[in-house]
């Protein structure tokens, strides 16, 4: 099959009028839609003899996808490392433990996060990931939170033993932080994670799928430890703790640090973020997350502090 064909298809879709200007994630799922709902005219297209007559239109659909997760892969990845190269890193130097250059961890970020991309979910992700953070959403929380110095200011200054006495210094972990969150999209088999579990051999679980069994859980853990670092060979154990911990229960919240707190509700609302024009009177897309999030903290196990300040944040800023 000559593949550049398809590819040039799937690019000329990609940067039509009504899809290249989109987020990479809705860019993605607007080419799958495309797809999907002009199937009838695209058999026809691909059976002619400029394509694939000798096809069958399922395999030249399954094929088409495939392509389009290789064409938005190559967008994510760009958008990945522009968001790598904006990072500071300043914060790194209050761990004693990070053993390793500024500019080889951006190199290590940008890798693992580029591997990680070519999975559908978290290519999603990413997409989200990075369009939050280009549109600056964090920075407008964090920056009226150290002006008001209340209980998220304490949380990222105070509370954990890293703390970080300037705003920008938490936004830019935060926004690091964020680009290792995908890892929790990785499906891994059953028999790798529960030796002996019994069951199909090509059975596989993700990470909630472990919720009621604390077992697996633990080893579920250990195996996403090994692959971070695996990428980051000197990664910070302390650090590695706050990704790891990300996904709490209740009952083990006094025992995580708060920047797993933090991060767990930004990385949540990266994942819903929509930039909503706001009407004059109306409540904004963050007002309404921040609500949704702080009358339901029990059952997203949220820091009700946490989710409560920052609904507050977007009525005093008028965010």
């Amino acid at each position: 099959m000559q593949t550049e064909k398809l590819r040039t298809f799937i690019e000329q879709i990609t940067n039509s009028p009504a899809i290249k200007n989109l987020p990479a994630h809705e860019k993605e799922e607007s080419v799958l839609t495309f797809i999907n709902q002009n199937e009838g005219k695209l058999s026809i297209t691909f059976s002619s003899p400029d394509f694939y007559p000798e096809m069958m239109w399922p395999d030249v659909k399954a094929e088409l996808v495939k392509t389009v997760g290789e064409v938005m892969t190559d967008v994510v990845r760009t958008e990945i490392k522009a968001v790598v190269d904006s990072l500071k890193l300043d914060w790194k130097g209050k761990y004693s433990d990070f053993l390793v250059s500024n500019e080889l961890f951006a190199q290590q970020i940008a890798d693992f996060a580029g591997k990680l991309s070519s999975r559908y979910a978290s290519r999603i992700h990413y997409g989200y990931i990075t369009h939050f953070i280009k549109n600056s959403v964090i920075p407008q929380f964090i920056l009226a939170a150290y002006n008001n110095r209340r209980y998220v200011f304490n949380g990222l200054s105070k509370f954990d033993q890293i703390g970080f006495a300037k705003p920008e210094e938490a936004i830019d972990f935060i926004n690091t932080a964020l680009l290792f969150l995908p890892i929790y999209d990785i499906t891994l088999p059953l028999n790798m994670v529960m030796p002996g579990a019994g069951g199909p051999a090509n059975k596989t679980v993700a990470y909630p799928d472990t919720e009621s069994n604390l077992a697996m859980r633990k080893s579920f853990l250990g195996k996403l430890k090994e692959i971070i670092v695996n990428a980051f060979p000197n990664i910070s154990p302390y650090f590695l703790d706050i990704i790891l911990r990300l996904y709490y229960f209740s009952e083990e919240a006094e025992s995580v640090k708060f920047s797993s707190k933090v991060l767990k509700v930004f990385y949540n609302m990266a994942l819903q973020w929509k930039k909503v024009k706001k009407d004059r009177g109306a409540e904004s897309f963050e007002g309404s997350w921040f609500n949704v999030a702080r009358a339901n903290y029990k059952f997203y196990i949220y820091d009700l502090n946490t989710v409560d300040e920052l609904y507050k944040i977007t009525i005093e800023e008028g965010i």
